[in-house]
């Protein structure tokens, strides 16, 4: 198994947690379902990938390897990313349509 493919993996279940999806993983890795089982397999075996609560997730082995290979800041976590709320209240329905701010006005220039 190669580094690049035990990164992307150790990556990806790190990023996504208990949310991952495997069908997902075969769709980046580019695998069909006997290769990821092998895959998943291999890295069980190799102490990087651990069942937690009936969830695979990374082992502190896997961690260790993420951080030697300058790999651990580039998780982006959904609850990190900075963005604005969206209230229901004053939502506009989905049959409305939309008319965007200014869009009757001529252009002026």
């Amino acid at each position: 198994m190669s580094d690049y493919i035990t990164s992307l993996t150790l990556s990806y279940f790190r990023e996504k947690r208990e949310k991952y999806l495997i069908g997902e993983l075969m769709e980046i890795l580019g695998y069909n379902r006997q290769q990821i089982d092998a895959l998943i397999v291999r890295l069980m075996q190799d102490e990087l990938l651990q069942y937690e609560d009936d969830l695979l997730c990374l082992s502190a082995k896997a961690v260790s390897y993420l951080i030697a290979n300058d790999q651990a800041e580039f998780s982006t976590h959904i609850e990190e990313i900075n963005t604005p709320n969206i209230n229901p209240q004053s939502a506009l329905a989905l049959d409305a349509p939309y008319v965007p701010v200014e869009f009757t006005k001529k252009y002026r220039g």
